[in-house]
């Protein structure tokens, strides 16, 4: 299954919520790379632009309530992610942090239960963590 079937699967046919998952996904990847590669000055102007379209997405504006809780949980774990995959004297952060280095996947999760209950985010989440973990390991499970 390819990670916009998932993505399609956990919108439940709305439009607008395939669109702001979309979004979502564009900004995290976008975040990461800018703090895995240290890129340009330019990079910076894209990242807000992002934001700025997330913000103002009809699907983010009909559902902030229920998401701003799960973007402070990404945006935290994000953060200790950081921290702990840097930490090479401890092998528990380092693990942990490869982990939480998904964690923007939650609101894939958020998005797929406002449309669908909770068996329609049960139904997507196994498969977005298995595409994820396939998508950002080696064959030996190293995190590429």
């Amino acid at each position: 299954m390819t990670l916009d079937e998932i993505y399609k699967d956990a919108c439940c046919g709305n439009e607008e919520a395939y669109k702001f998952i979309c979004l979502w996904n564009k900004h995290c990847h976008r975040v990461d790379d800018f703090v895995d590669n240290s890129e340009t000055r330019r990079a910076i102007n894209d990242i807000l632009w992002q934001q700025f379209e997330l913000c103002h997405n009809l699907f983010w504006k009909q559902n902030e309530v229920a998401l701003i809780v799960t973007t402070a949980i990404v945006i935290n774990d994000y953060a200790d992610s950081i921290i702990m995959t840097d930490n090479e004297d401890c092998k528990w952060q380092k693990d942990w942090g490869n982990y939480l280095r998904f964690s923007g996947n939650q609101m894939i999760l958020a998005v797929a239960l406002i449309c669908g209950g909770y068996i329609k985010m049960r139904s997507v989440s196994m498969k977005l963590r298995e595409w994820a973990y396939n998508a950002h390991h080696d064959n030996e499970g190293n995190p590429i």
